[in-house]
């Protein structure tokens, strides 16, 4: 078909993910981890976790040696765990709402839900390489949308063009980054 495709359609899959622990006491995300896609097979490392467990963090139950490269066939239940069950009725509306359609592929749906459960503090986001252009646009959660009330008639939707902006007068966090609608409305913040 000779259709345009949205933005969302034409974004190049996705084989790295960033696994994030969040210090709830700090609202802080530390890298510990990376999820990779290769030749088939799944494969999870930590990075360094001096900075996480100086906060409390401590290895995950699935992968309790942090020296070690784990690598499967299939994904780690640690992370599929995360994903809508293909057997959900409410699945087409919840990819919908990430700008995805059946099929979808897992690494998609982690890295724009974030994979979050309400049972940990594990978060999941592409991770790009130092260097990266950006050509691709970077697909995150947009985090504190419930400080900018958005008007029923423009909800923020999947694949918006958003701009970052500084804000170092934040009382909260001088290195907040929030995010602004091409017409200048704020919507949120970059996820730290």
């Amino acid at each position: 078909s000779d259709a345009p495709r949205s933005p969302i359609e034409r974004f190049a899959i996705i084989d790295t993910l960033q696994v994030l622990w969040i210090d709830e006491k700090l609202r802080e995300r530390h890298p510990v981890g990376t999820l990779r896609r290769e030749n088939g097979r799944f494969v999870f490392t930590y990075g360094d976790l001096v900075d996480a467990t100086a906060h409390g963090f401590s290895p995950l139950p699935e992968f309790r040696d942090a020296s070690r490269e784990y690598v499967s066939t299939r994904l780690f239940a640690t992370f599929a765990e995360r994903l809508p069950s293909i057997r959900r009725s409410d699945r087409g509306r919840i990819l919908s709402e990430l700008g995805l359609d059946e099929p979808a592929d897992d690494f998609e749906i982690l890295a724009r839900s974030g994979g979050t459960l309400a049972t940990d503090r594990l978060e999941l986001a592409e991770r790009r390489v130092p260097g990266d252009t950006f050509e691709r646009p970077l697909i995150f959660q947009v985090r504190g949308t419930q400080f900018h009330q958005q008007p029923v008639d423009r909800p923020l939707v999947a694949g918006e063009d958003l701009r970052p902006e500084q804000d170092p007068t934040n009382a909260f966090d001088s290195h907040a980054c929030p995010l602004v609608r091409m017409d200048g409305t704020r919507v949120g913040f970059v996820p730290k």
